[in-house]
């Protein structure tokens, strides 16, 4: 009998130590690997002929996690003489492995701050140039790729300038101040806050920005491949409004490159990627997720849920917490994972069996 009690409390223990070491710090909301072929699925300058002129994203597939599915508004789509290859314009297609799009935008409209009063983060890789593309026969080497968040649709998707001119805030990525002919070129940074661009700036981290005050930030080489993290959190949970604190973490291939707080705005967490002309640019792997909730009394390990894993911690760590845990068994963020909350009974029947494993240990 004695063995049997021991093996019950150890699979107890187990169990909560499981729940406790996975226990998910953030929530992907939803994500997309873009492979797909929608539109045109030519991302090779102006494609003409069959299926000339069509925009469409489609819906993100999730493959990098989350449950959200929503299709894109892409655009614009163009129109031009169909007997002429070289006429019409696939602005904002997915060939099957990545989105691109070209003097256009691909617009998501789920606003990611209902589900993420604590803030969240968006990841992407972006490549100014997709490898199919034609040499530009009009500014080779120059165009920029951006991320524009709380972006209004305004009744007309798309043009290149989509949001600057739609967004509450937005990151662009372009070539070189002085163009990419020199050598060793850098590529640069620049932040709109309403559509007005931030000046001012002058040394972030010891990074020497763009001496002529235009808030310009340097991100290596302009025709490489790169990864972008955009880390938002609100001063006030829950709080994105136009006359809310956001503050702003800008990472690029890992490396953080710029903190500074910008304002909210209606739907701050409608999600925008767009690029001016006059060839494709590329994005993939983009994956937004939800920063854990702070403040949730009794959540101890921050998993967004008060459950037995939170009592472990507390019996182990901080046993005059486990009134709190006890008051807020059950509770969750509004991130937390789906699943079953144990019925208040519960907490007893898991008190009283850890609490009597803990009394068989001493004696």
């Amino acid at each position: 009998m004695k063995r049997l009690i021991s093996a019950t409390c150890l699979s107890l223990l187990t169990l909560c130590g499981l729940l406790a070491a996975n226990a998910p710090a953030q929530t992907v909301l939803f994500s997309d690997t873009f492979a797909r072929t929608t539109g045109s699925g030519l991302p090779n300058g102006h494609p003409g002929g069959a299926g000339f002129g069509l925009s469409d994203w489609g819906t993100n597939d999730n493959g990098l996690g989350g449950t959200i599915s929503m299709a894109y508004t892409a655009g614009p789509t163009r129109t031009g003489d169909i007997s002429n290859p070289d006429s019409g314009s696939a602005n904002s297609v997915t060939d099957g492995l990545v989105g691109s799009t070209i003097e256009g935008s691909a617009r998501f409209d789920f606003d990611i701050t209902t589900m993420a009063p604590s803030g969240f983060t968006v990841e992407f890789d972006f490549n100014r140039f997709h490898e199919d593309n034609p040499p530009d026969p009009f500014a080779p080497g120059a165009g920029y790729v951006s991320v524009g968040f709380g972006t209004e649709d305004d009744d007309v998707q798309g043009g290149g300038a989509f949001n600057v001119n739609n967004a509450d805030l937005t990151i662009l990525f372009q070539q070189d101040i002085d163009g990419n002919d020199p050598p060793n070129q850098v590529g640069n940074i620049q932040i709109f806050e309403d559509s007005v661009q931030t000046d001012g700036v002058a040394i972030v981290d010891g990074m020497e920005l763009d001496p002529s005050g235009n808030g310009r930030i340097s991100y290596g080489d302009p025709v490489m491949d790169h990864s972008v993290k955009v880390q938002i959190v609100p001063a006030v949970n829950g709080a994105y409004g136009d006359a809310d604190v956001l503050n702003v973490e800008l990472t690029v291939d890992s490396v953080l490159l710029y903190s500074f707080s910008t304002v909210g705005g209606i739907d701050f967490g409608t999600l925008s990627l767009a690029s001016n002309g006059f060839v494709h640019r590329e994005y993939d792997n983009l994956v937004v997720t939800a920063l854990a909730s702070d403040g949730l009394d009794g959540d101890i390990n921050d998993d967004m849920i008060v459950d037995g894993a939170d009592f472990l911690e507390y019996q182990r760590d901080d046993a005059a917490g486990i009134p709190t845990w006890e008051g807020n068994y059950g509770a969750t963020s509004a991130v937390a994972s789906v699943g079953s909350v144990p019925e208040p009974s519960a907490i007893l029947l898991l008190v009283s069996l850890l609490a009597g494993c803990s009394a068989r240990r001493h004696r």
